[in-house]
């Protein structure tokens, strides 16, 4: 049997594909309700922090900038903005978790918070429930 290696640019449209498809699974959980504490969120957040430096690496180091170089070299300074993109690509990234993180933490205060007033007025509610059974059962034995 007769295999032809791949080219870089079929190898590149495999690597893109492959991302592509995480990345429709990270936009559905974008889209989705917010959860208890949007841990699979954070967890598909570092999978795509992990496969997108899996994936420039490819691009950057073994793959197809190399290639593209290598046979125009003319291509340098579009190679370079793109290569330029890409850490700029990481750090909006990293941005984004930040971000999520922040909003965990925050609802999580929030449920908290939330747990803690609830106590407060049911206490409330309790000790006045409580005066006002002892004015009435007070009054109610005064006039007998």
């Amino acid at each position: 049997m007769n295999t032809t290696p791949a080219s870089p640019a079929d190898d590149l449209t495999g690597a893109h594909r492959e991302l592509h498809e995480h990345l429709r699974q990270l936009e559905r959980a974008g889209d989705a309700p917010p959860a208890d504490d949007e841990g699979e969120l954070m967890s598909l957040l570092e999978s795509t922090r992990a496969r997108l430096e899996d994936h420039f690496h490819f691009e950057e180091d073994d793959g197809y900038m190399q290639a593209v170089l290598a046979r125009a070299p003319q291509m340098g300074r579009k190679v370079e903005h793109l290569r330029g993109e890409h850490g700029e690509l990481r750090e909006a990234l990293a941005s984004l978790t930040r971000e999520a993180e922040a909003v965990r933490a925050a609802r999580r205060r929030l449920r908290e918070g939330l747990k803690e007033w609830v106590g407060r007025l049911r206490d409330h509610e309790k000790r006045e429930n409580l005066l006002v059974a002892d004015v009435f059962n007070y009054d109610l034995a005064a006039e007998d």
